[in-house]
């Protein structure tokens, strides 16, 4: 049992396209919003420069690409477009809601889940948002690349920077920028942060990113004298691949958000604790099973079964009182079976 259940209203569109409208989906698309596919809220908020993500489809393929910086995605999966449908596996797919020239909205379908733990994507077509950017800087010369308006890389400069940065090294940030110059061929790299002196490190750094100009696909922006692209540099000795560099942001905060700030110990104890409720509660120590989904959402503030079983386990042992005010604190979370369970017996 993953968790005890409770009722779900799982809705499904079933939408007809003909088949030239679904031939149309073939090609690049930028996600700009997202959302959970009954209308809650989503329970994590994605800093700005680590929103980006792509798909690319094709007849038998979908490419996904969460970095901006790369030309080619980071994750394939084989995928056939059948009728409103993007079929990934046996078991799960994309459901086409909507196709138009520019625009793209899809939703996750997965058997045996229910639409409270799937997404809605909403896209636009990836050359309409370039061409967008393009004409904003057409009288620009020098300019600071965004997620959308960037130069890519062919082939990974992380990768390189792993080899030539031993991984027994100290863990140190860098904050920087670098400054592509398209007409001269060249690379300058600037570091106006380091959060320990590694000077011989950094002197390898710049090096690397200063010879990377062919690396870098600069076709669209022939035309400008300079375009600035900031980074953070991350070097850790306790991670496998010791360098982590994520472009477009000088935000250090941003930056730990989107590497990850919560452990892969915390996830996991968060999932024993919640396991060990499950046993609890089928045992019928309804104490000792609210005290472990309690801290099962303490640590892992993602993991909101853990309070819809408080709520449940509360209002099972009549104590409404307590129950209301969990699924009170669920609906606040912009949860959409929370706001149902609570006004329906709240109210």
């Amino acid at each position: 049992m993953k968790n005890i259940p409770a009722i779900i209203i799982v809705l499904f569109f079933n939408i007809s396209f003909s088949q030239t409208n679904t031939n149309n989906v073939i090609g690049k698309w930028i996600r700009y919003k997202e959302e959970i596919k009954d209308h809650s809220k989503p329970l994590y908020i994605i800093p700005n420069e680590s929103a980006f993500l792509e798909y690319s489809i094709s007849k038998n393929k979908l490419c996904i690409n969460s970095n901006p910086i790369l030309k080619d995605g980071d994750l394939y999966v084989n995928a056939i477009i059948e009728n409103n449908f993007i079929k990934t596996s046996p078991t799960s797919s994309y459901i086409i809601e909507s196709i138009k020239q520019d625009s793209l909205i899809l939703s996750e379908r997965v058997d045996g889940i229910t639409d409270d733990k799937l997404k809605r994507f909403y896209f636009v077509r990836s050359n309409s948002v370039f061409a967008k950017n393009k004409e904003q800087f057409k009288n620009e010369k020098n300019i600071i690349a965004n997620i959308d308006f960037t130069p890519k890389t062919v082939v990974s400069i992380e990768a390189e920077l792993n080899k030539m940065i031993p991984q027994n090294s100290s863990s140190f940030e860098l904050i920087g920028n670098i400054l592509i110059f398209p007409k001269e061929s060249k690379i300058e790299t600037q570091v106006t942060f380091s959060s320990k002196k590694e000077p011989s490190k950094i002197k390898t750094i710049k090096k690397i990113l200063d010879s990377s100009f062919h690396k870098w696909d600069l076709a669209d922006f022939k035309e400008y004298e300079t375009i600035e692209i900031p980074f953070i540099l991350q070097c850790k000795k306790d991670r496998m691949n010791g360098i982590k560099i994520i472009y477009l942001t000088n935000d250090l905060e941003k930056f730990h958000f989107t590497v990850g700030s919560q452990t892969k110990r915390t996830s996991a104890k968060s999932e024993e604790f919640f396991n060990e409720g499950l046993k609890a509660y089928e045992n019928k120590e309804f104490t000792k099973a609210i005290q472990y989904f309690d801290q099962s959402y303490s640590l892992n503030y993602l993991k909101i079964d853990a309070l819809y079983n408080i709520a449940k386990i509360y209002f099972e042992t009549g104590d409404k009182k307590n129950a209301c005010k969990t699924w009170k604190k669920i609906m606040d979370l912009g949860q959409a079976s929370g706001k149902e369970l609570y006004q329906t017996n709240c109210n």
